[in-house]
């Protein structure tokens, strides 16, 4: 059966939760969180949110495989899904459940200042927690997954969330369509998160468009 999935991640501050809850929006798609997965998990076990993500979670490393097992059996079973994980593409690539993989990317100075004003945090703390945080993040996955979450070459989609100095106006993308690969830059008045997520819905449509012919 085709799925019409979409897998969104990416590195802290490129705004990966908002700009899929407004794809989901746009496309009526249900929006599918491991934040509300390990939430019902907690509720189910009966432990206080609070605990669980700063107590329980840590010293119970399978709830991670557990909640990877809820996202994977939902995808199987149901359709027009949107999942803002960090490894809903990886997972799904290796159970063959069909999705269209996003990855947001962004450089480090523009996340650390979008994390900062959105925490209220000091640029030079949250610098540090974030280099911290993607390390932790890199080493934990290797162990529990054996895969390198800085590998991109299973998404379909990678977007820039911000313009550069080579790049104004335009955001820089990359395709990996069936096969074929290229990169572009995509004219943009802004870079707001309803213009991010306009692109990726139009991209995705062009995905689905082609999957579609090289069924015919």
């Amino acid at each position: 059966m085709d799925k019409n999935i979409i897998t969104i991640t990416g590195k802290p501050g490129c705004g990966k939760s908002t700009i899929a809850e407004m794809i989901a929006k746009k496309l009526n798609y249900k929006l599918i969180s491991s934040g509300d997965i390990a939430r019902q998990i907690a509720k189910e076990k009966g432990i206080s949110e609070d605990v669980f993500f700063s107590k329980y979670i840590k010293k119970h490393p399978e709830i991670d495989y557990e909640i990877d097992d809820r996202v994977i059996e939902y995808c199987k079973n149901n359709n027009n899904i949107v999942v803002p994980t960090r490894m809903a593409g990886i997972l799904l690539e290796k159970e063959n459940i069909e999705s269209f993989k996003v990855y947001m990317q962004g450089d480090f100075s523009v996340r650390v200042n979008r994390i900062a004003k959105r925490e209220n945090k000091k640029i030079k703390i949250v610098e540090k927690e974030t280099i911290k945080r993607r390390k932790s993040e890199v080493k934990r996955y290797k162990k529990l997954y054996k895969v390198d979450i800085n590998n991109l070459s299973i998404y379909n989609f990678v977007i820039y969330t911000h313009f550069t100095q080579k790049s104004e106006n335009k955001i820089q993308v990359f395709r990996n369509y069936f096969g074929e690969k290229d990169e572009d830059y995509i004219k943009i008045n802004n870079t707001m998160p309803d213009n991010l997520s306009n692109i990726i819905i139009k991209e995705y449509k062009e995905y689905v468009r082609r999957k579609n012919n090289t069924k015919t």
